[in-house]
């Protein structure tokens, strides 16, 4: 089974050509449609950086929260930004089932 995500991703990045910030570039951020396999998932985690450079690029995505969702990819691994907090992406890939402590 997998599940539905809203990823965000890096368009592309081009720097401001100002000769005193020869440095600073600029982001820009599109969303796309992905599916992942929850039995991939190793970890997800809460990622306030990219809601930074999100809120920087005047982007059309209005999602306040993203999370760095971490999948296990035979030797190595791949991580994806997608929309939401981690509770709400952690609750989807159980298919909002809730695990028993004890």
């Amino acid at each position: 089974m997998v599940i539905e995500f809203e990823e965000v991703y890096e368009v592309k990045c081009a720097t401001t050509g100002l000769p005193f910030d020869k440095h600073h570039s600029i982001k820009e951020f599109a969303s796309r449609n992905i599916y992942i396999n929850p039995e991939y998932v190793v970890c997800v985690r809460d990622d306030p950086k990219i809601s930074t450079l999100i809120k920087e690029s005047n982007s059309s995505i209005r999602s306040e929260n993203f999370t760095r969702v971490y999948m296990h990819r035979g030797q190595t691994g791949i991580d994806v930004i997608v929309s939401g907090d981690p509770t709400m992406v952690e609750q989807k890939l159980r298919g909002g089932k809730e695990l028993l402590k004890g």
